[in-house]
């Protein structure tokens, strides 16, 4: 009884607040210029090495054939149940890697292919859409060189994007964003095999 009582209380007061014009709504028209995506292909390719890569932005959207040139690593894209890869590769015949991997579907903006290791592979398609890239800028302006730590971002790094290099001998790296483009990775001075 209560609850019936406050209920036809509100009804009240709210009638009794309106001026009995109602609530009229206009449609606004917006004058947006709506891109339309260039779906004009060309044959492309591309060698990538340790890293994350996103469709749209590094990588022209497009299917792909993968052939490793160098190294062991593992390959993944971020589509990997959807025509995606989740796959060891090397040129070595180890019984694990692979060299090649066909057909592999980066066909929308924002799939993410990393390569992990030292794998170096190469990336081929006979349509990719180059005309649709859409380089993003970089915030970051300075170079630093770490020596075993933790360091924060915002405080000892700036943000951006960067290119991690062994200098001096040999380690790990990793950030607490691993799972979402961050790093996870051991790494290998240049001009050598193995810690």
């Amino acid at each position: 009884m209560k609850k019936m009582l406050l209920i036809l209380c509100l009804g009240v007061l709210i009638a009794s607040c309106g001026d009995g014009k109602g609530v009229e709504l206009k449609e606004t028209k917006a004058n947006k210029k709506v891109e339309k995506e260039n779906t004009q292909t060309e044959a492309y390719e591309v060698e990538l090495s340790a890293g994350h890569y996103v469709v749209g932005v590094d990588i022209p959207a497009g299917i792909y054939d993968i052939t490793a040139i160098k190294g062991t690593g593992n390959v993944s894209s971020s589509n990997m149940y959807d025509g995606g890869i989740n796959q060891v590769m090397g040129t070595q015949d180890d019984g694990v890697s692979v060299k090649e991997f066909k057909n592999l579907k980066l066909d929308k903006k924002d799939i993410s292919i990393t390569v992990n290791g030292t794998a170096v592979i190469k990336l081929s398609s006979k349509a990719a859409q180059t005309k649709n890239l859409k380089p993003k800028e970089n915030p970051a302006k300075k170079e630093y060189t770490f020596s075993s730590g933790n360091y924060v971002v915002g405080k000892d790094i700036e943000r951006g994007i960067y290119d991690v290099i062994a200098v001096k001998g040999n380690g790990n790296i990793s950030s607490d964003n691993m799972f979402e483009g961050g790093i996870n990775e051991v790494l290998v001075r240049a001009g050598t095999d193995s810690m």
